[in-house]
């Protein structure tokens, strides 16, 4: 739902220390990152199923933008990893269909799950010291914020 500067790059790590915590910590981030992106991965399939059934306009077209949020963590998620790291990320998303499920139960489930996301999101930003890292991760934060919102509103106009 938030308009993104896609032609920014993401900073490359060199020799700068880029992290918050000692470089101990470098395993257990990148398995944070990784974490990070299935989980957009599989929200951004399971965004895409839930237009798929969604039968308002107003239901589909909220959970497209959703979809796209989803879509745009996971790409920026995937470029701090690969800067990060010097390697693309693999994931693998789970499939997802909904087609004639109870649409405001996973509403509602979504929204816990959204500000859970939020949540992982504000510890991962404190694991970074790079402002432009800090920054990217924050701003999936507040979408993912946003989203939570957005479910609250499909689960009561759908229940």
């Amino acid at each position: 739902m938030y308009p993104y500067n896609t032609e920014m790059p993401i900073k490359k790590a060199g020799n700068e220390n880029l992290f918050a915590q000692n470089s101990n910590n470098d395993e257990k981030l990148a398995e944070l990152m990784i974490m990070a992106i299935e989980e957009e991965a599989n929200d951004e399939q399971k965004y895409k199923a839930l237009a798929a059934a969604a039968v308002k306009e107003e239901d589909v077209e909220i959970l497209r933008s959703i979809f796209l949020d989803e879509s745009r963590h996971k790409k920026l998620l995937g470029e701090i990893y690969e800067e990060l790291y010097g390697v693309v990320p693999q994931v693998k998303a789970k499939e997802y269909n909904f087609e004639g499920a109870d649409l405001a139960a996973q509403y509602n489930k979504n929204i816990l799950s959204e500000v859970e996301a939020a949540r992982f999101y504000r510890d991962l930003a404190n694991m970074f010291t790079d402002q432009e890292i800090i920054n990217t991760i924050m701003s999936i934060l507040n979408d993912e914020q946003n989203h939570s919102v957005l479910n609250v509103y499909l689960f009561h106009n759908n229940h």
